[in-house]
């Protein structure tokens, strides 16, 4: 995608932004780094790690689109690199993340997902789609 300076992505977007007023990128993650598994393998622990396009993905989209309303899917357990990889992308592009707030009370009055936890750089959901509804619940 990149030697096509990215045009599959900037299309995608700015038909998405025809629609909506901002978008929300599932597994943000996958722009930093992605696990990668070979097509017919049984399971998905053969893999290996690589890094995304990053930065130079979302400065094409930028230069394309112009500051563009995304918000970053940033959820799941990531090992430190990772975590400041994305954090990084986040913080160049002014991309908030996201807070769900079920997942807020099971670990004490510390928990990151807690309301007075957040920093004002974040949406914050009642849930997604991995989990029950509110009402569900």
């Amino acid at each position: 995608m990149k030697e096509q300076k990215f045009s599959w992505w900037k299309k995608r977007i700015a038909h998405l932004l025809d629609l909506v007023d901002s978008v929300r990128i599932d597994h943000f993650r996958g722009f930093y780094n992605y696990w990668e598994i070979r097509a017919g393998r049984e399971t998905a622990i053969e893999g290996r790690w690589l890094y995304g396009p990053g930065a130079d993905l979302l400065r094409a989209v930028t230069a394309a689109l112009g500051d563009v309303a995304i918000i970053a899917e940033d959820l799941g357990d990531f090992d430190q690199e990772s975590r400041a990889g994305v954090d990084a992308l986040q913080a160049e592009f002014g991309y908030p993340g996201m807070k769900v707030l079920q997942f807020a009370f099971s670990s004490g009055a510390k928990d990151p997902f807690l309301p007075h936890s957040f920093s004002p750089d974040c949406m914050v959901y009642t849930g997604t789609h991995d989990n029950d509804t509110v009402v569900g619940l």
